[in-house]
């Protein structure tokens, strides 16, 4: 649960890449057979040819090494993710990165 006042959010834990005062969006829409969960900032995106390694244990992005982290909690996202047979993909939110999570039309079907 998120709890939000006046841009301020709690019980998420703080987002160290985006600027003072930046921005944190969620959306929730049905997506390609399945539900899709969007997180995007406006801080620093991620390069491209890093996005598959930083959900590796312990990889540190070259932007990212001079910030606090031990290179966890991705690799925790996507093995997550993972368990669940959700999918997990980044993309440019222009500025800032976007994280999708994307649940199989099965994981959150009714039985009839």
């Amino acid at each position: 649960m998120i709890h939000a006042k006046r841009g301020r959010a709690t019980g998420t834990k703080e987002n160290q890449f985006s600027p003072v005062g930046g921005t944190v969006r969620l959306r929730l829409h049905s997506g390609e057979g399945g539900i899709v969960i969007e997180v995007a900032d406006n801080g620093p995106s991620i390069a491209p040819n890093e996005r598959d390694a930083v959900f590796q244990r312990f990889h540190r992005g070259d932007r990212s090494r001079g910030t606090a982290g031990s290179g966890l909690g991705l690799a925790l996202v996507g093995a997550i993710a993972e368990l669940h047979s959700f999918t997990v993909s980044i993309g440019d939110a222009a500025p800032g990165c976007i994280f999708r999570l994307a649940a199989p039309a099965a994981a959150h079907s009714r039985p009839s």
